[in-house]
């Protein structure tokens, strides 16, 4: 019993042993080890100093660091506004009222035509009837190419004075650019939510405004082909 005793008492103090030395062996591995002094560099002199530049900050280093100015503008909502806009929808709608009194006319006269036509029925041969229904029926088709061939001169011309205004609204967004008041412009239909803040449209409206107040439209041409006469019925019968 005694020696039992003895045996574990001594197997404890080397168990205590043990962990202590384990301690201690974590202890020196956390321990950081100590970083080496760096040598202490000779003073720069005068000549060196004036030689290196002193590093800026990170936002002043290069202008590819500037501050970015976003912007957004509603392109379409100029088109509409701009006097000259409006100016060239004057115009237009005015060759426009005009491309309709000549269908007018037109029309007119097809209808008159087409009842001289019903009447000739029983006076001219079927031959001759049948030949004064095709010069009816190529003038019919001729006025609906020139009232299509109207629409497109009128598009036509407009795009070109469109396009003259867009010149000049493109100048004035690049000086804009150019004189760093935006580095970045959006249109502002592709856009969720702007802060009204965000938005120059009333400021580049009114730059385009004083630059261009109209356009002049060109006089949109539209040759009709020549019709074969159309042959009346003959008066009393």
């Amino acid at each position: 019993m005694h020696n039992r005793r003895a045996f574990t008492a001594v197997a404890l103090v080397a168990a205590l042993m043990a962990g202590a030395f384990d301690a201690a062996a974590q202890q020196q591995q956390q321990r950081p080890a100590t970083a080496p002094q760096p040598a202490q560099r000779p003073a720069a002199t005068p000549q060196q100093s004036a030689a290196t530049p002193t590093p800026r900050p990170a936002a002043q280093q290069s202008t590819g660091d500037a501050v970015v100015r976003i912007a957004v503008i509603d392109i379409d909502g100029i088109h509409r506004n701009a006097a000259a806009a409006k100016n060239i929808r004057t115009q237009i709608e005015n060759f426009r009222k005009n491309f309709q009194n000549d269908f007018r006319k037109e029309d007119d006269a097809l209808r008159q035509a087409s009842q001289d036509l019903a009447k000739q029925r029983t006076i001219l041969s079927a031959d001759a009837f049948n030949e004064e229904r095709r010069k009816f029926e190529a003038r019919l088709a001729e006025s609906q190419r020139v009232a299509q061939a109207q629409r497109q001169e009128l598009d036509r011309v407009a795009k070109i004075a469109e396009t003259e205004m867009q010149k000049v609204l493109d100048d004035v967004i690049t000086k804009m650019v150019v004189d760093g008041q935006i580095t970045l412009l959006y249109r502002k239909e592709y856009m969720v939510f702007v802060h009204k803040g965000f938005d120059i449209t009333d400021i580049v409206l009114a730059q385009l405004d004083k630059q261009i107040q109209a356009v002049k439209v060109q006089v949109p041409v539209v040759k009709a082909k020549a019709q074969e006469p159309v042959v009346r019925p003959p008066l009393g019968r």
